[in-house]
């Protein structure tokens, strides 16, 4: 017989621009949790998915299995229709972390991230503007659709009990993450470690290139290995003396109206009050009232 300790999965599975680096480099503090160094996407590939294709996809990554979970923080998994069914029927018993951020900062966080990545030409008004017509094509390019958090949980919540599925804040774990960090532990059934006392941003972003750079680039840039990274380099000069510029009244009217449901909810996990029963409860009420 075997008895050899196996650790548990835990996954960071979005938001998208809330902070998924920052937790995971966070917990990896903690000598019982380990993560690898980078987004795995394996659940959102179109590969057949195993345990055993799962576990080597995250040692490739960094992880080792000498704690009690492992892991890896790949917020596609959360946007991603198929990935909490996957997640879920390969690891039944996985522990699930959600972050939240104030979904309009998160959506022009995501705005910005795609102008530096060169796939994003348009201004952040007429980007918004036509995603709410349907005129956005790429459902990557979608803002608005990437904050709408409460449809992200539903998806993991409708498919395993409570007590696995954990929805943090972001403003909460910057600015009390001893008492966060307790809370993890707990959820996550370890002890406290005292490494685990300040929560230290990544990839904040400090650049902000012309998005209309990208239309003189346009899609050739991207075609080989040289020309992505001479267009990298290009965007890097032209944002090298650039400051941001506060997001247009417009914009911030635009993402407040349509995203008033997930300011709501992300308050209430702010503010200690968000229950996932409760939640779970809401959900089903309001499908049964459409």
């Amino acid at each position: 017989m075997n008895n050899k300790h196996h650790p548990r999965p835990v996954i960071i599975v979005g938001a998208m621009k809330a902070g998924t680096t920052s937790l995971r480099y966070f917990l990896t503090a903690h000598p019982k949790i380990n993560f690898g160094c980078r987004e795995v996407h394996y659940f959102n590939s179109t590969r057949s998915i195993s345990q055993e294709g799962y576990e080597k996809a995250i040692r490739r990554s960094g992880c080792d299995f000498s704690g009690d979970y492992f892991g890896d923080d790949t917020p596609a998994y959360s946007y991603d229709e198929s990935c909490a069914q996957k997640i879920l029927d390969l690891y039944p018993e996985a522990k699930i972390l959600f972050l939240l951020r104030d979904p309009v900062k998160r959506a022009e966080s995501n705005y910005w991230h795609a102008v530096r990545r060169g796939v994003e030409s348009r201004s952040l008004e007429m980007a918004l503007k036509q995603e709410l017509s349907g005129d956005t094509k790429n459902r990557w390019l979608t803002y608005i659709e990437r904050s709408r958090y409460s449809a992200q949980i539903e998806r993991f919540a409708r498919l395993m009990p409570s007590t696995n599925l954990m929805v943090l804040s972001l403003d909460q774990l910057i600015a009390a993450p001893v008492e966060e960090a307790q809370k993890i532990c707990n959820f996550l059934g370890v002890q406290h470690d005292p490494k685990l006392n300040a929560f230290p941003l990544q990839n904040a972003m400090n650049t902000y290139p012309d998005p209309s750079l990208n239309k003189i680039l346009g899609e050739r840039w991207n075609r080989t290995r040289a020309t992505k990274y001479l267009a990298l380099k290009l965007r890097e000069i032209s944002s090298f003396r650039s400051k941001k510029t506060p997001m247009p009244v417009s914009c911030i009217e635009l993402l407040t109206e349509n995203l008033s449901y997930e300011l709501e909810l992300w308050r209430s996990v702010c503010d200690g009050n968000f229950d996932l029963n409760s939640f779970m409860e809401a959900c089903v009420m309001e499908k049964v009232d459409r």
